[in-house]
């Protein structure tokens, strides 16, 4: 499955998440980090649907947009937010009849509209025309907004924690 993920490392939440992890341990930075992608999703959603895109590439990136956290014996070991990333949610369901010809933009293939296409061609010749990149600049203005959720959810998380355990010593 192929998965175009937007990279952030800064500075700020990587320090962030080493400074949750030893105040709050990895399970409860796992669940700040999942809080933060859930509403980082919709806020990209709402971009992706504003976006200078035709209808069906905005509604298609936004039904591809996901996010995985995983964790193995209560400690965080990966981290993704993107678009066609996570669960596949209907993998199993027959597919609708398709009115339009091609394979369609899905999971799979959402990479095509975001980057875009150079000029295609089958074996024998035969022009496949090419796909302009749609969406490379709302991934791009999303970066910031991305990184800046998920830092402030992950503050609000310590903050919780360490308001429990002060509570917990009172008494």
């Amino acid at each position: 499955m192929d998965q175009l993920l937007v990279e952030v490392e800064t500075k700020e939440i990587e320090q962030a998440v080493n400074e949750a992890r030893q105040a709050i341990g990895d399970k409860e930075v796992a669940k700040a980090v999942r809080a933060a992608f859930r509403q980082a999703a919709k806020e990209f959603r709402s971009m992706l649907r504003g976006a200078n895109a035709p209808e069906r590439v905005a509604k298609a990136a936004a039904r591809s947009l996901g996010y995985k956290v995983r964790t193995q014996r209560r400690e965080l070991t990966e981290a993704k937010f993107g678009l066609g990333v996570g669960s596949r949610r209907g993998a199993g369901k027959q597919a609708k009849k398709r009115k339009r010809p091609g394979v369609g933009l899905g999971r799979g293939n959402i990479h095509w509209a975001v980057l875009g296409t150079g000029q295609r061609s089958t074996k024998t010749g035969k022009n496949r025309g090419r796909m302009p990149g749609f969406l490379m600049g709302v991934i791009d203005s999303a970066k910031p907004i991305i990184a800046a959720r998920i830092h402030r959810e992950l503050l609000e998380a310590i903050n919780k924690a360490v308001q429990q355990a002060a509570a917990k010593r009172k008494r």
